[in-house]
């Protein structure tokens, strides 16, 4: 897999080639030369063996599957050599015996063709030869026969000149028989060697990392020995900057001492000689100064080591712009895809020890770019500024951010999803106070603040100017500006500045009594708006409605207001001196007095559209014969009103109509308004329209002197009559009798 003939082999050539160019795999079957197969063969051979040095013997199994081939059977010679069988296997497939014809050999026999599962232990003798510890003994042969060992001591060499050369593997030997089937080998303990001089070499691979006021460097050192062992390290420190950490498998102390010509050297201690391989990996820090910034980090140069290279890696963290000065003995390679967070990434190599560089760095500063939504508006007791502020951030993530407002105004809210605080400056400068976002952490992109200021100034007609928000750290401003007015006022633009009027329907927000709107396209604009108070007309539509009852009338007055122009505070409505019983209904009524003739209702808050008050009262009469005035409850202050006047009684009266205004229209009960039919159902005695005041309506109402009735009357009554056959006759009476009263 993953290989492309090169030369294949031919009669005369039996030579294979290959080419590649990735990871590949090569899969060789090999089988007996010749036409014939031979009549038994050993397949999947493997020999294992337990050496056990006290009886200088060892324990072999050989295992595999035996194929033969031929109908009557063949014969294998299995065993042979300084070995000897120990058990003899129990399998009806073969037999094991021993063959001293000529040198003792032992054979399996096969009486038939198949392949037979074979597994036979058998004791090797350990011989010595010249001091060598050698096994000698015979299998049979087999294309590729592994042969293990266990029981072997760790120091100890093999005889390269034997046919089976076991190499070590973990904890025991592992080698593989020649093709003729031969197990010959020999070991014996290895010499102490003389220790020769410490030759080490030293890779190091060096991350540093540069961010706000800091430059931090992670330097993995990967130490090869050559030759002896290593005590420890001595390490040259160049440049300024700190260790903070030294970590390794064979650590055992390391401190930093001073050395000649103002360095430094950082000594490191093992716990143990070390051999092979060790790593050591150093932290340190160096500190750097206002951006932008020139610093050479620290560079570190292993002692003694006969060769030093290693590859550095400089990466930038945050708004931070790097750049390679003065590199010297550096190779730079092509970086790989930088990780998240890490703007720029550079990559050296340097072959040897004798190399430096400088890094520039310089503070990349945010773009911010505000697109504002802000209203401007003029309450009863408030001059208020609200909207949203949206901030675009490029370039280099935000901590904090800052804007001016007006001096004269107080903040009520700030919102944000980002937003963890403000701070606003106690002193003003140029009329303006600084107003500081801090958010919860660095941020980027789009960002939306809320934001809401008072001032308290009341309501008046005049010139406003509005003050506008500046944004000294913004890249550019643009946006839409509305204006806004309590009820009762008109707003309009008298001097505009880098502002172009749109439709109110083009302004992104829904604003209560929004009545300008412009576009912001630059970041300094001013506008002069004319604040305009309207004229104040209300119209009243009144419901009078009098029940009549011995001796007193009940009067309910609905009043349905239309305020147009400037809002209304309180309500002023003239009433007759006798009424008593008085009692004021609406949902925006905070209070209400009586003085003289007219009672003032004072509102929780000024009023403008439509508005409905109720009374009710109570008028005295005549008992007998009265004189009734309707109509007498008269709104104030209006500048029209209209309304139909309605007389009730739930009891039988005599009434007739002493006076009325030419002004007042006779009317049916059933042609009033639809929604003022439900509000009475007594029979109706009269009923006037009015279209404008004054008008006047008098009604004398006599009642009707009460008559007695019977106490008693019968109801019913039920007579049966018999006669009898003497001619006397018999009644029976039943009378249901009505008691008054009962």
């Amino acid at each position: 897999d993953g290989l492309s003939p090169a030369q294949l082999a031919d009669d005369t050539r039996r030579t294979w080639k290959f080419q590649t160019q990735t990871d590949h795999t090569l899969s060789l079957k090999l089988t007996r030369d010749g036409a014939a197969l031979a009549p038994v063969e050993l397949l999947n051979a493997r020999l294992e063996g337990e050496i056990d040095p006290a009886n200088r013997s060892a324990t072999f199994v050989l295992s595999g599957d035996a194929k033969v081939t031929a109908a009557e059977g063949a014969v294998l010679d299995f065993l042979s050599g300084h070995a000897a069988v120990t058990s003899l296997p129990a399998d009806p497939n073969f037999t094991l015996r021993l063959n001293s014809d000529k040198a003792p050999v032992y054979q399996l026999s096969f009486t038939q063709a198949g392949t037979f599962p074979v597994r036979i232990e058998f004791q090797a003798g350990m011989l010595d030869r010249n001091g060598w510890n050698a096994f000698d003994f015979h299998v049979p042969a087999g294309a590729v026969v592994p042969v293990e060992l266990v029981g072997v001591e760790k120091e100890v060499r093999f005889d390269a000149g034997y046919p089976v050369f076991p190499t070590a593997r973990d904890d025991r030997h592992i080698g593989f028989l020649p093709a003729a089937g031969h197990c010959h080998f020999a070991w014996q303990a290895a010499r102490d060697s003389e220790e020769g001089k410490l030759f080490f070499a030293s890779e190091a691979r060096i991350e540093t990392r540069v961010g706000a006021g800091l430059m931090r460097q992670v330097s993995v050192i990967d130490l090869n020995i050559l030759q002896g062992k290593l005590d420890g390290i001595d390490i040259l420190l160049e440049g300024d900057g700190e260790i903070l950490s030294v970590e390794g498998a064979n650590l055992l102390a390391w401190s930093v001492n001073p050395a000649d010509d103002d360095k430094r050297v950082l000594e490191i201690k093992s716990a143990r000689p070390a051999t092979g391989n060790e790593k050591i990996t150093i932290r340190s820090q160096s500190a750097l100064g206002e951006f932008p910034v020139e610093a050479s980090p620290l560079r570190l140069t292993p002692q003694g080591a006969v060769r030093h290279s290693g590859y550095l890696q400089i990466l930038s963290e945050g708004a931070v712009a790097l750049e390679i000065t003065k590199p010297t003995g550096l190779i730079q390679m092509a970086p790989g895809e930088p990780p998240a967070g890490v703007r720029q990434i550079f990559l050296y190599r340097f072959p040897s020890a004798q190399h430096s560089y400088a890094v520039g760095a310089k503070q990349i500063l945010p773009e911010v770019t505000v697109s504002q939504t802000t209203f401007y508006k003029m309450t009863e007791t408030d001059r208020v500024i609200a909207g949203s502020i949206e901030l675009d951030i490029s370039k280099a993530p935000l901590r904090e951010w800052s804007m001016l407002i007006p001096e004269n105004y107080s903040v009520v809210d700030i919102s944000g999803a980002s937003v963890a605080d403000y701070i606003l400056a106690s002193e003003a400068q140029d009329g303006a106070r600084p107003l500081k976002f801090l958010f919860k952490q660095p941020v980027g992109g789009r960002q939306l603040i809320n934001f809401q200021l008072e001032r308290n100034v009341a309501a008046a007609a005049g010139n406003w100017i509005l003050p506008a928000l500046q944004f000294p750290e913004s890249k550019s401003v643009r946006g839409n500006i509305g204006v806004a007015t309590v009820a009762g006022y008109r707003a309009s633009p008298a001097q505009l500045e880098n502002l172009s009027e749109i439709p109110q329907n083009l302004f992104p927000r829904t604003i209560e009594g929004l009545q300008q709107t412009f576009r912001q396209r630059e970041a300094s604009w001013s506008a002069d708006i004319l604040i305009e108070a309207l004229p104040q007309s209300v119209q009243a539509d009144v419901f009078h409605l009098y029940s009549l009852k011995e001796g007193i009338a009940y009067g309910s007055v609905l009043i349905d207001y239309a305020i147009i122009g400037s809002p209304v505070s309180e309500w002023r409505i003239g009433v007759p001196a006798d009424i008593r019983n008085l009692a004021v209904e609406s949902l925006n009524v905070q209070n209400w007095r009586k003085e003289d003739d007219e009672i003032i209702v004072t509102l929780h808050q000024p009023v403008l559209g439509e508005a409905t008050l109720l009374l009710t009262f109570e008028q005295p009469m005549d008992p007998r014969n009265g004189l009734l005035r309707p109509g007498q409850v008269t709104p104030a202050g209006v500048q029209g009103e209209r309304g139909y006047v309605q007389v009730v009684s739930p009891s039988q009266v005599r009434q007739e109509i002493a006076a009325a205004s030419n002004g007042l229209v006779k009317m049916e009960a059933s042609e009033l308004p639809p929604e003022l039919r439900p509000l009475s159902s007594a029979p109706s005695l009269a009923v006037y329209q009015y279209t404008s005041r004054p008008f006047d309506l008098q009604m004398n109402v006599q009642w009707f002197e009460p008559g007695d009735t019977v106490d008693q009357v019968i109801d019913f009554a039920d007579l049966h009559s018999h006669v009898s056959s003497d001619g006397q006759v018999v009644t029976k009476a039943n009378f249901y009798v009505k008691t008054r009263g009962r």
